[in-house]
């Protein structure tokens, strides 16, 4: 893979993390406003439907036809999606922001060996070394050596699942773009699937009287569908043309040092010298696996038979 492209996706990736990092400012101002975790999922997945089917109207209506076997490929991405979606709103409710993005962070993992099956990645040296390396720094950002809501067995259980959840949705966007199909086509089918099928569960009428009930809740509404959905997801399905899921997967490690930073300025949850060295071996995992290739062996698949 040519550096510089591989330099520009990395860069896309690590901006998305930063972008999810702020998320949980959104699910708490919608959840106090009354909006429950699946209403939030609905919402952003209508808003992102409706915003990407209007783009590929514009730019390449082409992009809507895809063959049947990519149709049912996207359309159980999108029902994993709903409940990866779901359960990291949830977990973010019930634990500390940073010990949440942990658990879901536990998605390289189950990333790696679903690709290993899937496509026959291996993992090279400097991927593993920077997958231990960062998920080291996660356990030391979340705060889980001060005991910070880590005695919440449902909360992790949650937390993990929404991990295991994400790591398939990854994988599925990664099975799609090698097939060839563009990322807005993905990325709408993925949607329109959240939106149709999570709509009959949403209590709708309520869902919208609180959705319009105030213009704080109006643009928290818009922030949660265009700045932390649409444009975080799209920079992420697009870069996956260019990296593997599991080197992808490790640069979102980032998610944690922001959500930690976000809950210590915004709802003083606790940063101490743990968190600040977790945060310094977060970076240097991600530093690790952005080395050029000609350092490092750039294989990472198993040879074919």
């Amino acid at each position: 893979m040519d550096d510089i492209r591989k330099y520009v996706s990395i860069s896309l990736i690590a901006a998305a993390s930063i972008i999810w990092g702020f998320l949980g400012l959104c699910i708490r101002e919608l959840s106090a406003a009354g909006l429950s975790s699946l209403q939030m999922f609905e919402l952003r997945s209508i808003i992102c439907t409706v915003l990407i089917g209007i783009m590929i109207l514009v730019k390449d209506r082409s992009l809507f036809k895809l063959n049947k076997s990519d149709l049912k490929l996207l359309m159980m991405i999108g029902i994993v999606k709903i409940a990866a979606d779901t359960c990291y709103f949830q977990t973010q409710l019930m634990v500390d922001l940073s010990l949440a993005a942990v658990l879901e962070n536990t998605e390289p993992y189950f990333v790696a060996i679903i690709s290993y099956f899937l496509f026959k990645e291996r993992l090279t040296g400097i991927q593993k070394s920077s997958l231990v390396i960062a998920f080291v720094g996660c356990i030391l950002v979340s705060g889980v050596f001060n005991g910070v809501d880590a005695t919440d067995p449902l909360g992790i259980l949650v937390g993990l699942i929404s991990g295991l959840t994400f790591a398939v949705y990854t994988v599925g966007v990664k099975d799609a773009t090698e097939r060839g199909c563009a990322s807005s086509a993905i990325l709408f089918y993925i949607f329109l699937v959240c939106s149709v099928c999570t709509f009959p569960f949403s209590d709708p009428v309520t869902m919208f009287e609180i959705s319009f009930s105030s213009i704080d809740v109006v643009a928290n509404v818009l922030l949660l569908g265009i700045v932390f959905t649409l444009i975080p997801y799209y920079m992420h399905a697009l870069c996956l043309k260019d990296l593997t899921a599991t080197t992808s997967s490790i640069v979102l490690f980032l998610e944690v040092v922001m959500c930690a930073i976000v809950g210590y300025i915004f709802y003083g949850e606790m940063l101490d010298v743990f968190n600040l060295v977790g945060m310094v071996f977060v970076f240097i995992g991600i530093v690790m696996i952005n080395k050029p290739a000609h350092q490092h062996q750039s294989d990472d698949k198993l040879p074919s038979d």
